[in-house]
């Protein structure tokens, strides 16, 4: 009744980057109009609106799923591995 053919179904993968998608759902939430409501800036802050930095600067850390402002903790290794000096109680 139905011709079936034997085929190989071709697959392909785009890769979709996050940068946009955080912007598009931060822009929706719109978390750029209630920063700049709810948190005015002084009369020095010039260039661009303190809501704006606050979107770029979290799409950052979303994007790269790291709070930390320097990934490097070589010191804190080191400090932690350290023995404990040794103290004598009279």
């Amino acid at each position: 009744m139905f011709d079936v053919m034997a085929t190989e179904s071709i697959i392909t993968n785009e890769r979709v980057d996050d940068i946009p998608v955080l912007l598009t759902q931060i822009e929706r939430m719109g978390v750029q109009k209630l920063i700049d409501k709810n948190f005015p800036t002084h009369g020095n802050w010039r260039g661009q609106s303190l809501g704006n930095v606050a979107v770029i600067w979290l799409t950052h850390i979303l994007s790269q799923a790291d709070h930390r402002l320097n990934p490097d903790f070589s010191q804190e290794e080191k400090i932690i591995d350290e023995k404990p000096p040794q103290v004598e109680f009279i």
